[in-house]
């Protein structure tokens, strides 16, 4: 088994040495869930997708990815040295090659210093892994609630391939959906590289976890353009999962939806009130994929627990802080743009005159983008009548 650094799904590969376009990726990839000890019955996504990389920052701003049959579609900008296109879902592979089949796919860099360039990646027909990847001997409900600061040992299923791929690679990865870290990757042989040992510091009291299995089966080439760069076509089953670790006394942990917003790392403010309400504790914590959180208290006893974001209402609920606090789980209503904790007259005069704005602009506020789509128009003034009247908790 070996320990790598890159990222490696569904064909992407990140490295190189040299500025301008160092690699070319595309590939097949079907997805699928794994909810229990036993195998996923099912694959729920087949799409495709094909990746840019460059080593200078500022190379790769845009691009466009010409089809087979001439369709014209835009490269995904992944910050400025990465260029990404990602297929809709499909029900099947069927479904999947009549609308991606394989043949010969043109890129072209069309903004960054890497611009005008562009190439041709020959797509072979998919040769998948024989097997979908699953966690085995109860691997599965062994991460469930398992203890936070623990070693906890994994193992999967090993896949054959009679094809006429490259390379096979088994890969695990394993990311910290609370803290948006990521502190496994490893890949090695299909047939060998079937457990990994987690380290207790990476099981964090009360963080939820996402892992992916990926089987992969990949061939070699050179780009037709781009100065001959590396290409690597994939074939990818991969089975995705959770588990929450779970938390010790004294933290408090769970998933917190902020109404029409999902962005990792939004600052909420968190109190922790008596039944009194009296306030005993003030926080500031931010938010993890999905809005997992968890963070630390010395307060003990039953207490109430208010979360505010900063359009969102304050809400609150109760909490036996003596144990530890798993799945406490809130939504968070949206209109409160100046953060007084209520959607009212207030809140309007600010949305009027931020009324049509974009970021830069002179009436900019950005509280007033209730929708987080990056300006204030029709669809801030919706969710505020929505909200209308709403007081938060305390």
């Amino acid at each position: 088994m070996r320990t790598i650094s890159t990222l490696f799904l569904a064909g992407i590969l990140l490295g190189g040495a040299q500025a301008s376009v160092t690699t070319i990726s595309a590939g097949y990839y079907v997805s699928t869930t794994q909810v229990s000890d036993d195998p996923p019955s099912s694959t729920a996504y087949h799409g495709f997708s094909v990746y840019l990389n460059a080593d200078t920052p500022g190379d790769l701003l845009a691009g466009t990815l010409t089809h087979p049959d001439t369709t014209v579609y835009n490269l995904y900008a992944n910050g400025d040295q990465m260029l990404i296109y990602s297929s809709s879902f499909f029900a099947s592979v069927a479904e999947l090659l009549a609308a991606y089949p394989s043949g010969d796919y043109w890129v072209a860099v069309t903004a960054g210093l890497a611009a005008p360039d562009s190439g041709a990646i020959s797509v072979p027909p998919p040769d998948f892994p024989d097997a979908i990847p699953y966690l085995t001997n109860g691997s599965y409900s062994s991460l469930q609630m398992a203890p936070a600061g623990v070693d906890a040992m994994i193992s999967w299923n090993t896949f054959d391939h009679s094809g006429s791929a490259d390379e096979t690679l088994t890969a695990l990865q394993i990311v910290d959906y609370t803290s948006t870290l990521t502190p496994i990757y490893n890949t090695g042989p299909n047939d060998t590289y079937t457990s990994e040992t987690i380290p207790g510091s990476e099981m964090k009291s009360g963080h939820t976890y996402g892992y992916a299995l990926y089987f992969n089966c990949y061939f070699n080439s050179m780009t037709a353009g781009f100065g001959g760069v590396p290409t690597i076509v994939s074939n990818v089953v991969a089975t995705n999962g959770l588990y929450h670790v779970a938390a010790d006394v004294g933290t408090v942990s769970g998933q917190l939806t902020l109404e029409y917003d999902s962005q990792v790392g939004e600052p909420v403010e968190v109190r922790i009130y008596d039944g009194d309400g009296n306030l005993e504790d003030l926080q500031s914590i931010t938010l993890g994929y999905f809005g997992y959180y968890a963070f630390e208290t010395a307060i003990r006893g039953q207490k109430y627990v208010a979360f505010k974001g900063r359009h969102w209402l304050r809400k609150a609920a109760l909490a036996d802080l003596d144990a530890g606090v798993d799945f406490l789980d809130l939504t968070l209503i949206s209109g409160d743009i100046d953060e007084d904790n209520e959607v009212a007259i207030g809140d309007f005069a600010l949305l009027s005159y931020a009324f049509d704005s974009y970021p830069g602009d002179p009436n900019w506020i950005e509280n007033s983008d209730l929708n987080e789509d990056g300006t204030v128009d029709i669809g801030d003034y919706a969710i505020m009548s929505q909200s209308w009247g709403e007081v938060g908790d305390y």
